[in-house]
Formats: C-alpha cells, structure tokens, sequence
C-alpha cells in the first residue's frame, strides 16, 4: 500500500515512550511527519531523530506533529531516545 502527500494514513495503535497512543487520535487532525527505521542506534536514525528533535519548534509553529518508530522495544527506544536527545 502506498501513501501520497495528503492521502489520510490508516489508523493504528502503539505502545511508545509516552504510553498507548491511538495515531487518528495523536495528531488531532493535523499534518504529521511518521517515520520508522528498521533498527535503533543505526547512523541514519541517529541523524535523523536528532535533526527532527533540534527543528521541532519549526514543526509545532506550524501545526505538525512529528513521531518515529523503532522495531525496538519500548525500554531500548527510550535509551535511543536518551541518548540521541544529547547530540540534538
């Protein structure tokens, strides 16, 4: 199945950093960015993870909510989480 920009992505639960989230309910109607890496701790995710946590003001000034996804558990992501947040 592919998406196109604008196409109205299927809706999913998922256990995260902040707990359950419904995804039609997360984003509240607005534009989300969703992206997934096949692993944690891999150079790319690490770039990519960081350069989205330093323009998240840019994001949220414009009414887009951002969220990644790991093939990790919950305890290895917010490990991830941790210590990408101290290269952003």
């Amino acid at each position: 199945m592919g998406l196109h920009l604008g196409d109205i992505a299927p809706n999913f639960t998922a256990v995260t950093t902040d707990g359950e989230i419904d995804f039609h309910a997360w984003k509240e109607g607005k534009w989300a960015v969703f992206f997934s890496h096949p692993a944690d701790y891999t150079p790319v995710c690490t770039t990519e993870l960081s350069a989205t946590a330093k323009l998240n003001d840019e994001f949220v000034a414009r009414g887009v909510k951002t969220s990644g996804t790991l093939s990790a558990r919950v305890a290895r992501i917010a490990a991830s989480v941790s210590s990408t947040g101290e290269c952003a």
